[in-house]
């Protein structure tokens, strides 16, 4: 017997893959390729350190010495 797909629940249109789902993902391609392309983020790499990925701006402005004002 086939276990039925999980419904996605964001747009409760299509239907979650299972090996998607055991994954951990829970929500089709296609909602989680929007959500993905609501978050923005930025490599930026530190001084004599590596690499830090920022997702808020004003955090990597901050670390900015040469900046002037706010």
């Amino acid at each position: 017997m086939r276990h039925p797909e999980p419904l996605c629940p964001s747009c409760y249109i299509e239907d979650i893959p299972l090996q998607r789902y055991a994954l951990g993902y829970r929500t089709c391609l296609t909602c989680g390729e929007k959500q993905a392309k609501r978050v923005k983020h930025c490599v930026a790499p530190m001084n004599k350190s590596n690499y830090m990925l920022f997702t808020d701006v004003n955090l990597l402005k901050q670390l900015n010495p040469k900046r002037v004002g706010l």
